[in-house]
């Protein structure tokens, strides 16, 4: 089924609007073209976190509803799955993103890159139950001022965790430069063994903090 990217139809309910409804991922036969680029790191991270969704034996498979029977084939490449029958639905600020349960098939064999919206959405949002969407989804006031209480918890620990390590990086990178300094000291700048020790050290820092 073909919802595009950004549309407040659900594929449950698709034939009625709600404001609050991101839909994505939903690709029907063919991928969208889009003019912003992930690194294959975030594309692997990505469909490592929603392959757990689809794994009976992952405690994140609870965030997978509405199953229906048989499998759910892909239009594109016609494979099947049982397991992607369903969808997953993140709550961040005043939406509720919605995609199928098998999207990391999309982003993975298909090379499918989920809108920046959506992005930002993983990183900061929360994972609904389905139990906690249709309390959501019954304009239960109380339910959702705890959820919004609980999403606004999970935001600052995730901006927390992010200002630590940004520190422990600048700190790092000032214990670099300090080694690089002792060798500028100790060693005379046109030696040639100094300078592959300084070109060992630079490539070897980049590769694990620049990526």
């Amino acid at each position: 089924m073909y919802i595009s990217d950004g549309s407040t139809k659900d594929y449950d309910d698709n034939e009625h609007k709600r404001s609050c409804i991101y839909s994505w991922g939903w690709l029907g036969d063919s991928v969208p073209l889009t003019l912003h680029y992930i690194t294959p790191d975030i594309r692997k991270a990505l469909v490592d976190q929603f392959k757990q969704f689809v794994d009976p034996k992952s405690p994140n498979y609870k965030y997978v509803m509405q199953h229906y029977m048989g499998h759910h084939t892909c239009q594109i490449c016609e494979k099947q799955d049982y397991y992607w029958n369903g969808s997953i639905r993140i709550l961040n600020e005043d939406r509720i993103y919605v995609c199928p349960a098998g999207v990391s098939h999309y982003i993975e064999e298909h090379r499918y890159t989920p809108p920046r919206q959506v992005l930002k959405a993983i990183k900061n949002g929360i994972f609904l139950t389905e139990k906690e969407w249709q309390n959501f989804n019954k304009n239960d006031e109380k339910y959702q001022g705890e959820l919004t209480k609980r999403h606004a918890s999970y935001t600052r620990r995730m901006e927390k965790e992010r200002i630590l390590e940004e520190r422990e990086n600048a700190e790092a990178k000032k214990r670099a430069q300090s080694k690089l300094d002792r060798i500028n000291r100790h060693m005379n700048s046109g030696d040639e063994f100094a300078k592959a020790i300084k070109k060992s050290f630079l490539v070897a820092w980049e590769e694990k903090h620049d990526r």
